[in-house]
């Protein structure tokens, strides 16, 4: 029952998640055709001093740089105990291809196809990063934005684990500039952040409307269509990563206020220490049993109850049936 309610009453007043991280992921050595790190900086700059997460941004190096890589994310994916309370972000922006068993890779360069399978092309091949991040306990949240992004399938895990990518099969996805899928989700983070919070499908739905809105000027103009696949979800009921802006980690106090109050024993008493309860009773006919009501039903039942509650804090205390 307490399953149910998370599920069908979401938090509204508070971000689902204790701490959030995100690692951003680019070449060193960046192909000058594709000079993602203004970007990746810009980014940066909201998931720091808009949304308050803590981000890091990483180099994959020009050496070793496959094992380095599923190193580097082994550690992201085992940071803090590897909570269920936390959520983590995976960003990548750089060139992609397909391998020959058709899987998705990271590739430093965008060579000719003919020598794609060059043995010396610096690749980071997907599948492993994926699996592992499937793995975590806390729910993880994939930007992509590389060509062959959206190829990606769903697979088995812990948490749930969700993707926004660039493109989904076509090869070619948009390159840095005011049209990439990077811009489009600067633009909509930063509009978003005013709300409470928002879940990661609303953010795709606001990019896709943006990248599909734009009317080509020339004719010539390419404007992928972005992807947003669940990948893993082993929760009981389906939910989505939900975003919001979290608190300032320092925030200005101001010791000596200028008119004081007195505070009486009243309002010493913290808003959240008091919490509504509702004791709900359904009176069914004296033929129903237990099995005649599968939990599914009870949970669209709760669901679709016109605002039986809206405070932030839902907790299911107990349920039963009564014999007589």
């Amino acid at each position: 029952l307490q399953d149910i309610t998370n599920a069908s009453f979401p938090n509204t007043h508070a971000s689902r998640y204790r701490n959030v991280y995100v690692l951003m992921l680019k070449w060193a050595d960046e192909d000058p055709n594709l000079p993602v790190s203004y970007e990746v900086s810009k980014l940066q700059d909201i998931f720091v001093n808009v949304y308050w997460f803590e981000t890091e941004v990483w180099d994959i190096p020009n050496e070793d740089y496959h094992d380095r890589v599923n190193q580097k994310i082994l550690g992201f994916k085992r940071m803090r105990s590897d909570s269920q309370d936390d959520l983590k972000i995976v960003y990548y922006g750089g060139h992609g291809k397909l391998t020959r068993n058709r899987s998705l890779a990271w590739t430093k360069y965008d060579l000719p196809h003919l020598i794609s399978e060059d043995p010396k092309r610096p690749t980071v091949k997907w599948g492993d990063i994926q699996g592992v991040l499937e793995e975590a306990r806390s729910d993880v949240l994939l930007f992509l934005d590389c060509c062959h992004s959206g190829t990606l399938n769903t697979n088995e895990g812990k948490g749930i684990t969700e993707l926004i990518s660039s493109c989904d099969f076509r090869p070619i996805s948009n390159g840095v500039g005011p049209f990439s899928f990077t811009t489009a989700l600067m633009i909509e983070l930063l509009d978003m952040a005013k709300y409470l919070h928002f879940s990661v499908l609303d953010l795709y739905r606001n990019i896709y409307s943006r990248t599909q809105g734009r009317m080509p000027e020339d004719g010539r103009e390419r404007h992928p269509a972005p992807v947003n696949r669940l990948l893993t979800n082993d929760r009981t009921f389906r939910q989505t990563i939900q975003l919001s802006v979290r608190p300032q980690p320092n925030p200005i106090r101001i010791s000596h206020p200028v008119h004081p109050i007195p505070l009486t024993k009243k309002d010493s008493i913290k808003h959240d220490s008091v919490k509504p309860h509702l004791a709900l009773a359904v009176r069914l006919d004296d033929s129903f049993t237990k099995g005649h009501l599968p939990t599914e039903q009870f949970a669209e039942w709760l669901r679709l109850s016109p605002g039986l509650i809206s405070y932030s804090l839902h907790r299911s205390e107990d349920g039963y049936f009564p014999e007589s």
